[in-house]
């Protein structure tokens, strides 16, 4: 593991952002990869959205891309504060199949959620 933050208050984009301006680099997370809980993308498609998630919106604005194909309900589970406590963590490219496996092996449920690039910010494709 590079690097690890606990995706809490400033979800998954905000989190993302922070590791990303430390390292230099830009996150671009894979929306079709990101897990959510069951329900939470029909609330979000409902319009059902945090207070938190307006400042986290804010905050990432000026270093997001958003591919065109990607709904605005995810965009919005991207930018909740509330999320189930889970941990992003950069790991090797050479060490990602194995670290996925290793951790479900163990019971702890593990993605891989999207890719480290040159560059800077966050994108959601």
């Amino acid at each position: 593991v590079r690097g690890a933050t606990d995706v809490t208050g400033f979800g998954l984009l905000g989190h993302g952002l922070e590791m990303a301006r430390v390292s230099g680099t830009r996150f671009v997370f894979e929306a079709d990869a990101l897990p959510a809980l069951p329900g939470a993308l029909d609330l979000a498609a409902d319009g059902v959205e945090t207070g938190g998630a307006a400042h986290n919106r804010r905050f990432v604005a000026p270093l997001l891309h958003v591919g065109a194909v990607v709904g605005p309900e995810l965009v919005a589970l991207a930018h909740d504060s509330q999320t189930s406590g889970g941990l992003l963590a950069a790991v090797g490219l050479d060490d990602v199949d194995e670290s996925i496996r290793a951790l479900n092996a163990e019971g702890v449920q593990a993605w891989r959620v999207g890719s480290v690039q040159v560059g800077e910010g966050v994108a959601l494709i």
